[in-house]
């Protein structure tokens, strides 16, 4: 990059006539190298200088008259720029020979009062070109830390984001243990329940169906089929062939793919071998239970 180019660029920086990439790139160029801070120095000077004397193109005055004298100490070092000018003006015309002037005598008091104020001038320069430096420094110390918080933030987000997927892949984990568990005790459940329709007796005197089950059914559901009528429930009464009810419970209404019936379940520990005959019984809303169909069913095991 030439010269020209280095100062070009510094002046919009300082102008802030640069998007925010270009500045964030300009700090990262300049501001860790000491020897970039003098030529930002350099470009302020020859800025401000030309600002004071009124050489400064009407786009870019404005521009510093709208972000740089934002600052008190960027009005100071414009307030010392006027005044350096003012005294190297006056200076100059004192050096300069004047046609067809009667000469004078020497003004001593300015002659020695220059190099004084050249010399303050100087020296309060130095000192904001020294509080500028800090200035910038703390601005690329800042600039570090917020870099470094957001790189540590970034692994923040990356750990928990680490942790969250474990998390989920252990809860589907469990999930799909849950699932599996509920499949086999589903199927177990399915292998334990033994289920049989039983028709209504034609007549008292009828042959028992027998009924055989597996010896790992623990539950036996009777569904008794026959014409249920509109009852508000139904009433289930097993008994032991010439002796004593067995069991006895509330019926549920159940839809069949050939119809509908009445089921009851109860554990096959309640059924020992033997004939049994189970009564069906309606019961309305108001009134007495009515024997609806009579079943017959012999276990032999």
């Amino acid at each position: 990059m030439t010269r020209e180019a280095d100062v070009e660029g510094i002046r919009r920086y300082l102008l802030q006539d640069c998007s925010e990439d270009e500045a964030t790139a300009f700090e990262e160029r300049y501001f860790g190298d000491p020897q970039r801070l003098d030529e930002i120095q350099d470009a302020e000077a020859e800025l401000l200088d030309q600002y004071v004397r009124g050489r400064l193109a009407e786009a870019d005055r404005l521009l510093l008259e709208r972000h740089y004298l934002d600052s008190p100490a960027r009005r100071d070092r414009v307030a010392f720029a006027r005044a350096l000018a003012a005294v190297v003006d006056s200076e100059r015309q004192e050096r300069e020979p004047r046609p067809h002037a009667v000469p004078a005598r020497p003004r001593r008091w300015i002659v020695h009062a220059l190099p004084i104020a050249a010399s303050v001038l100087l020296a309060v320069l130095a000192v904001g070109q020294m509080a500028d430096r800090a200035r910038l420094r703390q601005e690329v110390e800042g600039l570090s830390a917020a870099t470094e918080a957001l790189r540590t933030s970034a692994r923040q987000s990356a750990d928990q984001l680490a942790a969250e997927q474990r998390r989920s892949e252990a809860l589907a984990e469990t999930v799909e243990r849950l699932q599996a568990a509920a499949s086999s005790a589903g199927a177990g459940s399915a292998r334990a329940l033994f289920a049989v329709l039983l028709s209504p007796l034609l007549r008292d005197a009828a042959e028992a169906e027998a009924l055989t089950w597996p010896p790992s059914a623990t539950e036996i559901e009777l569904r008794l089929s026959g014409d249920l009528g509109r009852y508000a429930g139904y009433r289930v009464v097993i008994d032991v062939s010439g002796a004593s009810t067995v069991w006895a419970g509330e019926g549920r209404r159940i839809t069949l793919p050939h119809g509908e019936a009445v089921a009851v379940r109860l554990p096959t520990a309640r059924l020992p071998p033997g004939r049994y005959v189970v009564t069906l019984q309606g019961a309305p809303r108001d009134g007495a239970r009515e024997d609806l169909h009579r079943y017959s069913f012999a276990v032999a095991r």
